[in-house]
């Protein structure tokens, strides 16, 4: 007989993040395992239940405000308590309003809770926030507490790095922590071999040589390096052109719209063709656990420039599968990309290594197998 299963998560598609790509790649490969019913906000957009066979989306209204491209649930905890009555065991991902509840009611019926570590709260409250805010620091220092709490009420965190696992024990967490790097589908996320037939398939110029960025546009991705940094690499090279894929804050859509070479196509369904247009692909961000987007984009045999954030900096060799920048520093950005345009057998070489450490370490299905085993032993 299946366990009965009970996902609890603030972030699914339609609003399409790292969690809500997580998800929509891994549940398909539990549903032989576990009877699965997931419980979400009610995101605008069009609903990809009926692309998941064999489970059960249970929406929260939202609020018609939103903090960012986020519209928080309206009081989850009357869906969660209905649906929480069958559960054996309850997956949290995401503290906001349905995780924390989810914690606490499954705490007080005494159902076993593995919540999964997608990012450091305390780094993504303080680069969230305006660096003019004055709460800023406070408010990353009481969202640690916070954090404290809740996750030494589950039962089991997965983390995936060894350097997050340490960094929560150091913070005081004390629950059961257990390593599980997060893998990549290597045959969804493929390279197109013919670059200018990709290019044309988005409506990109396939002469000009694309850079590239997948993601929220949230201020703790620090878009603004990238953008200026596109700007000064324009110069030497006119006809370049810069794919932004994500949607987020409405004031840094606007920052990255000046530019008629740049192309922001906002939130989609399926990344794969966008990345397959790419060259380049760059990730600016201040804080990142694993960043699925760049692993995503090297599968799909793309040189990546980076920042040295979270487990990025285990699966990125500098000078063989991809280079690296330290955080804000657009002057070395600009170089790292100069560097590989004016080599153009770099960004292959680059690409082709990036895959491969994809395909040898990264896959999926070892990512699936340690969920199963979580999941089933808890």
């Amino acid at each position: 007989m299946k366990k009965r299963l009970l996902i609890a998560t603030d972030a699914f598609p339609p609003r399409w993040d790292g969690i809500a790509r997580f998800l929509a790649e891994i549940i398909p490969e539990l549903v032989d395992y576990f009877d699965i019913t997931v419980v979400a906000p009610a995101f605008p957009g069009m609903k990809v239940e009926e692309e998941m066979k064999g489970i059960t989306v249970v929406r929260v209204p939202t609020f018609s405000f939103k903090f960012g491209d986020y519209y928080p649930p309206r009081f989850p905890g009357k869906v969660l308590a209905q649906f929480m009555k069958n559960a054996e065991v309850v997956w949290i991902h995401a503290l906001m309003p349905i995780g924390i509840t989810a914690i606490r009611l499954a705490k007080k019926r005494g159902i076993p809770v593995i919540a999964t570590v997608h990012s450091i709260e305390k780094l993504l409250a303080l680069h969230s926030l305006s660096e003019k805010n004055p709460f800023r620091v406070p408010a990353s220092s009481l969202v640690q507490l916070v954090v404290r709490h809740l996750y030494n009420k589950c039962s089991m965190l997965t983390v995936p790095s060894r350097e997050i696992l340490d960094a929560m024990t150091w913070q005081g967490i004390k629950t059961t922590k257990t390593l599980i790097p997060l893998g990549v589908d290597t045959d969804r996320f493929r390279p197109l071999q013919d670059k200018k037939a990709a290019k044309l398939a988005v409506d990109i110029d396939p002469s000009s040589k694309v850079i590239g960025y997948c993601g929220r546009l949230a201020r703790e991705k620090d878009l603004p390096t990238l953008y200026r940094a596109f700007v000064r690499v324009e110069k030497k090279y006119p006809d370049i052109t810069l794919l932004i894929v994500g949607d987020g804050i409405d004031d840094i859509k606007r920052q990255l719209s000046r530019k008629a070479n740049v192309k922001v196509v906002g939130s989609v369904d399926n990344v794969v063709p966008y990345l397959q247009a790419m060259d380049i692909n760059v990730l600016p961000s201040l804080t990142e656990t694993s960043s699925l987007s760049t692993m995503e984009a090297m599968s799909c045999e793309l040189a990546v420039v980076a920042t040295p954030v979270g487990l990025v900096k285990e699966y990125i060799t500098e000078g063989k599968n991809g280079l690296f920048f330290p955080k804000r520093d657009t002057h070395l950005l600009t170089r790292q990309l100069l560097h590989l345009l004016e080599q153009p057998r770099l960004i292959m070489e680059y690409g082709q290594e990036a895959r491969k450490t994809m395909v040898r370490h990264y896959g999926l299905e070892r990512t699936v197998e340690q969920f199963k085993t979580a999941l089933s032993v808890v």
